[in-house]
C-alpha cells in the first residue's frame, strides 16, 4: 500500500512535470542527457572504429596512436579508452593497432599497449572482476 502510494504521487508528479515541461519548453537533466548519451556512444564507436584501422587519429598532427599513447598525449580521455576497450574486449578482443590482430587484456598490458590500471577499470566495467586479485600479476 505504502508502495502504492508512493509510485502514485510519482506518476503524479512525473505528469505534472512533464505538462510543465510542455508548456514552458524547460528540459530536465535526464532529457537533455539524452544526445550527450548518444554522442558519446557514436564517439566510442567511432573511436573504436579508428583503433582497429591503425589507431586514434590526431587531427592536427595526422599521426595515429594507439590507445595507451592518445590517453598519454590527452586525445582521450581514460572514462572513454574504458568504453572503446570493453567494446573491443566484447567484440572478440583488444585489437593492437600495429598488427590489427586481437589479444587478450593480459596480453595488451604484456606488450604495453595499455596499462594494468586500464585493465582493470575495463574488466570492472564489463563485471568480470571477481574475488580477490593480486594488481601486481
Amino acid at each position: 500500500p505504502k508502495q502504492m502510494t508512493e509510485l502514485t504521487e510519482t506518476a503524479e508528479l512525473t505528469g505534472k512535470l512533464n505538462t510543465d515541461v510542455e508548456s514552458t519548453g524547460e528540459q530536465f537533466l535526464s532529457e537533455r542527457a539524452r544526445p550527450d548519451t548518444l554522442e558519446r556512444e557514436n564517439a566510442v564507436q567511432l573511436l573504436r572504429a579508428q583503433v582497429e584501422e591503425g589507431g586514434i587519429l590526431d587531427v592536427t598532427s595526422g599521426n595515429r596512436y594507439d590507445i595507451n599513447a592518445a590517453l598519454e598525449k590527452g586525445l582521450v580521455d581514460e572514462e572513454i579508452a574504458v568504453d572503446v576497450l570493453a567494446l573491443q574486449f566484447q567484440n572478440g578482443g583488444i585489437v593492437d593497432a600495429q598488427t590489427g590482430t586481437k589479444i587478450t587484456l593480459r596480453e595488451a598490458v604484456g606488450s604495453s599497449l595499455i596499462t594494468r590500471h586500464i585493465a582493470l577499470q575495463v574488466m570492472e566495467k564489463l563485471h568480470i572482476l571477481s574475488g580477490f586479485y593480486d594488481v601486481n600479476t
